[in-house]
This record gives C-alpha cells, sequence and structure tokens, in this order.
C-alpha cells in the first residue's frame, strides 16, 4: 500500500522524473562494462539528509504557513521519509536533525531494514541531533566520535553544534577503512566566522580518523566522505577551504568572510591557541606523537586539548580500568608505574600528559588549510540547458547549503586533484530552483522534509 495519496503519488513521480541519476564518465565506463567487482572492490550509495525535526517545525511554524498543514505532520512525514530512504537503499545514511525522542523509532524501523547507526544530540538543551547509518552486510563500526563545537569560554564557539564522524571497516576486508562524517553546521548567515571555526574543528577531528601511516614520511589516509548541512552555499569562504584546501581570512568580514565592512575584521587568529589546533586543522598533540608511535585513537584524547563530554566518558572508564587492573600490585609499584607514565606524582593521581606548546610556524597565520583533498559530489554551477544551480532547500529563495564532499588525491606532476582509490560513479540529480519551484514548498505530500535529500554512488578498491 502507496504512503502516498493520489496527490502526493503524482507528485513524486514527476519529482522522480526529475531527479535522475547522472554519470560520470568514470561511471559511464563502469556501468558499460558491465563487469562484477572483485573480492577487493565495493560499489556503495551514501545518502545525506536533513530530515527536519518535528520539534523544530511546530516551535518556527512560521516558516511553514504556507504549507499543506497535513503534510506537517509527524505521522505523515515519518512515513514517507522512511519511504524515501527505503526507495534509495543507501549502504550509509547521514542524517541531520534527528530528533532525540524519536531516535528509537527510527533506529528501529532501520534495523529492519538492514542498518546499525551512531547518534550524537546537539549539546545544551537542544532536542536533535546527527546520525549515521550503515549497512551491517557491507560495513563494520570500528570506530567513532562525536566533534562538539560548543567550547567552554571561547566566544567563536559557543553555539551547540555537533558533527559525528565514523570509522567504517569493509566486511569483505575489516583491515581496510572508510571515514564518513555528518554535521549540521550553524544557522546564522551572519557568523561565517563560526562556521569556519566549527569546520576546522571537524577537519582535525576527520584527519585524526582518517591519518593511516607514513609512506616515506608523508602521511597518507583512508578514503573520506564528509557530508551534512552545512549552511553555507557553493564558493563562499568555508566551501572554497573545504574544496581547495586553503583560504586567506585575515583582513574579512567576520560576518561573511569577505571584504564585507560590516561585522569586524577577522585578524590572523580563529581558533585560540588553547585548543592546540594548527591553522593546517591537524592537533598539534597527535602530530608530535604520530613522529614516535601510532596510537588507538581512545589512547589519543589524552593528547588532545579540545573539550568534548564524550571523550570525557571515554578517558573516565579508561582510567577505571586502569585502575582495576593495577590493584592487585603492591602500593610502592602503582605509584611507581603511575609516576612513570605520567598519571602521577608520588600519588595515585591522573594528570594531563605533557603536550609541546604550538609552534609559531603553524598557527595564527592568518589563513587555514588542510591536506584532505576535498571535492563536492555536486557541481554547483549551470545545469544543462536550465542556466541554473542545484539547490537543496528554501531559505528565502532556493539555495544549497547540503553537501557531499569526498577525497581525493594530488596528481605528482601537477598537483591537481584527481580519484584515488575513491572514485565518484553518479549522483542523484537536484532540482534546479525553477524546478524546485515548480513542486511548491516543501514538506509537501511528495517529501518528507524542508530539504532534498543527497544521494551519491561510490566505487571503491581497497
Amino acid at each position: 500500500m502507496s504512503v502516498y495519496n493520489d496527490t502526493g503519488l503524482s507528485e513524486r513521480n514527476r519529482l522522480k522524473e526529475k531527479r535522475q541519476w547522472q554519470y560520470t564518465q568514470f561511471g559511464s565506463t563502469l556501468r558499460a562494462s558491465a563487469a562484477d567487482a572483485t573480492p577487493y572492490q565495493l560499489l556503495f550509495t551514501i545518502m545525506s539528509y536533513n530530515i527536519l525535526a518535528q520539534e523544530l517545525l511546530e516551535s518556527h511554524q512560521y516558516l511553514y504557513q504556507w504549507h499543506e498543514p497535513s503534510a506537517l505532520k509527524w505521522r505523515h512525514r515519518k512515513q514517507i521519509l522512511l519511504s524515501e530512504i527505503q526507495e534509495a537503499n543507501a549502504d550509509i545514511l547521514c542524517l541531520q536533525e534527528v530528533q532525540a525522542n524519536q531516535l528509537r523509532t527510527l533506529s528501529h524501523k532501520l534495523t529492519g531494514l538492514g542498518y546499525k547507526g551512531i547518534y550524537k544530540r546537539r549539546t545544551g538543551n537542544n532536542i536533535d541531533g546527527v546520525a549515521i547509518y550503515y549497512k551491517t552486510d557491507v560495513f563494520q563500526l570500528a570506530d567513532h566520535t562525536s566533534v562538539e563545537y560548543f567550547q567552554p569560554g571561547i566566544d567563536v564557539l559557543d553555539r551547540h553544534n555537533v558533527g559525528l564522524i565514523a570509522k567504517l571497516a569493509m566486511k569483505a576486508n575489516p583491515r581496510k577503512h572508510l571515514v564518513v562524517a555528518t554535521t549540521h553546521l550553524l544557522f546564522n548567515r551572519n557568523r561565517h566566522d563560526v562556521k569556519l571555526a566549527q569546520t576546522m574543528m571537524l577537519l582535525a577531528e576527520v584527519e585524526r580518523f582518517a591519518f593511516e601511516s607514513f609512506r616515506s614520511g608523508i602521511p597518507t589516509y583512508w578514503p573520506v566522505i564528509i557530508t551534512g548541512d552545512m549552511n553555507f552555499q557553493p564558493y563562499t569562504g568555508v566551501y572554497r577551504l573545504l574544496t581547495e584546501g586553503m583560504f586567506r581570512y585575515e583582513g574579512l568580514s567576520n560576518r561573511t568572510l569577505t571584504y564585507d565592512f560590516r561585522g569586524w575584521t577577522l585578524n590572523k587568529i580563529i581558533l585560540p591557541r588553547s585548543l592546540n589546533i594548527l591553522d593546517t586543522c591537524q592537533h598539534w598533540g597527535i602530530l608530535t606523537k604520530r613522529q614516535v608511535e601510532q596510537l588507538s585513537h581512545k589512547a589519543e584524547l589524552k593528547f588532545l586539548k579540545i573539550y568534548n563530554t564524550d571523550h570525557q566518558k571515554i578517558i573516565k572508564k579508561l582510567k577505571k580500568k586502569q585502575m582495576k587492573s593495577e590493584k592487585h600490585k603492591s602500593s610502592e609499584g602503582l605509584v611507581q608505574d603511575a609516576s612513570m607514565s605520567g598519571l602521577g606524582n608520588n600519588s595515585v593521581t591522573f594528570q594531563p600528559n605533557t603536550i609541546p606548546p604550538l609552534p609559531e610556524a603553524g598557527y595564527g597565520t592568518g589563513q587555514v588549510t588542510h591536506n584532505l583533498n576535498l571535492q563536492s559530489v555536486y557541481k554547483h554551477g549551470e545545469m544543462g540547458n536550465y542556466h541554473e544551480s542545484e539547490v537543496t532547500t528554501n531559505q528565502e529563495g532556493w539555495v544549497t547549503v547540503d553537501y557531499i564532499f569526498y577525497s581525493c588525491i594530488k596528481n605528482e606532476t601537477d598537483d591537481k586533484m584527481i580519484e584515488g582509490d575513491l572514485k565518484l560513479v553518479s549522483r542523484y540529480r537536484l532540482l534546479t530552483a525553477s524546478e524546485a519551484a515548480s513542486f511548491g514548498p516543501i514538506p509537501n505530500s511528495a517529501s518528507a522534509s524542508d530539504h532534498y535529500p543527497l544521494l551519491a554512488t561510490f566505487f571503491h578498491t581497497f
């Protein structure tokens, strides 16, 4: 039985006619070959979707005054949402605005579709968060971490947005990993400096999770996919950082990251020194430790300076576990071991590890960089004969704020980005502004949210 009424079914079919799969050159070649994947290859699909928390909808009803009232009811939206997810049949789901008190019901439904997942609720007293689900017959969860952008006492990081990072192991070869991150950045259109700071924190944590090893002194990384509702438009400052790997912010307006004289002008520093994050979006404590040994992600937490309530819980458990394992030792031996490992000073207490101060060369440069070599799945430019950009939502006009970025490699000859082991096969076409307008405001009888979902298929060689 269809979850759509007659109007909804008609509009849904019309929407599907517009949103066809667009194949890359590689994807077209792969499709034409019709060859089966080898045990060292994986074809998988990822969805990124802001599903619109019902409580946020109801507390901002003025935004939905022109919508069909029945389309705003959670009972209706939930059915369409699950239908959209089931129809997409993605191997990885990255969801934003997942309401905490609806998580159990959603997870139960997704379990029935073959998914397992992780969730991070926004900090403060917020009711929603972000989630990553994965098909258990394709992936298993190797590790994960949350990213809390709220950092006590830091003005540019005083908002309760969050991110979530999963290191997924291939079921066919558990030693090979894929790092997937999702986030929902600050909405405020006049605080792009905050979005930049939040993105720097996210990139630092993604870099930490994606690091694989050194080869001839050069760091190598597992393939990375970053998704989410970023709340910035294509070719703006933070977008340029992500896709170009560098952005100079010194002298720009904090409001827009442009030469706009409103607001205040940014100086050479975005993140305070206390966070110990370099302008290369890397944790200095982790970099110094990497030169000596490679730690587990849980062990790395001792070398971070960022505030994270989940990290604190993990560290507390590790300390209890260590104390329990040590309890059978003599008190003299225990104090000696604790002192030698930097955990105590003639008493059984846990003190922070010594982390070298930030180097002057890598901090306060007025620009931010990263080395993940990201590019967007979507083109964000002219499409066909429409001469319009793709759109994902309506914010006083149809715009793009949702993205899927994926990692590439640098061509050794000309330093340009090329695809490596992770190759884009196809993207699920987004609507243009005029096409979106023809469907009316969303959510409606055919669409569950006020954002359109993004979908991409990748080919991974491992």
